[in-house]
């Protein structure tokens, strides 16, 4: 049997889910609300990276579970009648799509692919911007844009 040539279904729905709310957010909201959006994503992404640094396999996994059920949780409870021009659950939505794929649950391939939320992030930031942040977080530009779990 060959192994690594199909993924989960669940791999491929974050993939999908994490594309369009990404591509959604684009076309949804003006420049500065999509510079708030990933000022907010990239905090938060940047404060999980931080909590699970130098940590072993097994409790890395036991938080990102946490964050994730937590993260899940506070997306759900921000549906209202504003739908998908919630600012609030478009980030809560990309750190969850962030923090399922980063798990590395449905595999390393997506777990590489998480960079993407960060990347989307990184589009709507001046470098400066993006540097105050890292700098802020203690985290190496590496270890956000490279390490896996």
């Amino acid at each position: 049997m060959i192994f690594g040539l199909f993924e989960s279904k669940e791999a491929k729905f974050w993939r999908d889910e994490t594309n369009r709310t990404l591509n959604d957010a684009r076309q949804r909201f003006d420049a500065s609300e999509r510079k708030k959006i990933s000022i907010n994503v990239l905090k938060r992404i940047l404060q999980t990276l931080k909590d699970i640094e130098n940590l072993d396999q097994k409790t890395k996994k036991e938080i990102m579970f946490e964050l994730i059920d937590e993260v899940a949780k506070k997306r759900r409870n921000n549906v209202n009648e504003l739908e998908y021009d919630n600012i609030k659950w478009v980030e809560d939505a990309m750190v969850e799509s962030y923090l399922n794929m980063y798990s590395g649950t449905f595999g390393k391939k997506l777990a590489r692919e998480a960079v993407m939320v960060i990347y989307w992030c990184r589009t709507n930031l001046s470098e400066n911007e993006i540097n105050k942040l890292i700098e802020n977080s203690g985290l190496s530009k590496d270890k956000i844009f490279g390490d896996l779990l």
